[in-house]
């Protein structure tokens, strides 16, 4: 999406809101002291804001506190927090409403037509010692390989049970979808149709069966060559859609080989 489509869009959108007496805006304010909401917020959280490294090798050393936040600001100047959510790290969220609550914000992003206005928008912090947010990545990452090595070899992730291979896949495929689903990829005209189901019924499967993450399907379709998820999701539907039409011979290969 081009710059001027994104404030196009971001003007559309303020627009309408403003007719039903709430406007947003795609970012946090500053403090009525000119701070910065995220400098003002790791002040008070005793933090310091995650810098803008030269490279992104630099960058991975220390562990990042990130969170997504949403405040509704009245127009004397005050605020609440609305939501939050993505939280990476441990940001504590009652500490996040409590600093929200006790400070004053620059209104200046705020017509006189609106009573409240909903602002939001990314903070990435870090430990206020270096050499502690250094031990605290170097702990995150032994944590995220341990929970990548067991969802490896995992039935389950999240509740949602994870195929071994191919065949597998198909009959979880017409567990999970309703028939009248499974009529419509059964009845396109050829397997190359399926692309249609990319960012649908690909994409959850993408999310779901750990394409992302990890999975013991993840590593079935690695050893068969593929390393994108988007591809994996695409060969799974693919070859589904030969399995709906009995057409067993591709598919079977594919597991032998």
């Amino acid at each position: 999406m081009t710059r001027i489509k994104i404030i196009l869009f971001f003007i559309c959108l303020i627009t309408v809101e403003q007719a039903v007496g709430q406007r947003t805006i795609p970012w946090l304010p500053n403090l009525s002291n000119g701070k910065s909401f995220e400098k003002g917020l790791a002040k008070y959280l005793d933090m310091r804001v995650f810098p803008e490294f030269s490279s992104r090798k630099k960058s991975l050393r220390y562990k990042q506190h990130s969170i997504f936040i949403e405040i509704l600001l009245d127009t004397d100047g005050s605020a609440t927090l609305n939501k939050t959510k993505h939280n990476r790290g441990e940001i504590p969220i009652d500490k996040i409403k409590s600093f929200v609550e006790s400070q004053q914000f620059d209104t200046s992003l705020i017509t006189n037509e609106t009573e409240v206005s909903r602002l939001s928008g990314w903070i990435r912090l870090m430990n206020k010692n270096k050499k502690e947010a250094k031990r605290e990545r170097k702990q995150e990452i032994l944590d995220e390989r341990e929970e990548y090595n067991k969802r490896l070899i995992a039935d389950s992730i999240n509740g949602i049970l994870i195929p071994r291979n191919l065949e597998e896949s198909f009959i979880e495929l017409n567990k999970l979808l309703t028939s009248e689903d499974i009529e419509a990829i059964k009845s396109l005209n050829d397997r190359s149709e399926t692309i249609s189901y990319h960012f649908g019924l690909g994409m959850w499967l993408r999310n779901n069966w750990g394409f992302w993450g990890g999975s013991r399907l993840q590593q079935y379709l690695i050893k068969k060559g593929f390393r994108h998820p988007d591809d994996m999701s695409a060969t799974i539907l693919k070859f589904y859609y030969d399995w709906l039409n009995e057409q067993h011979d591709e598919w079977k290969k594919f597991e032998r080989k």
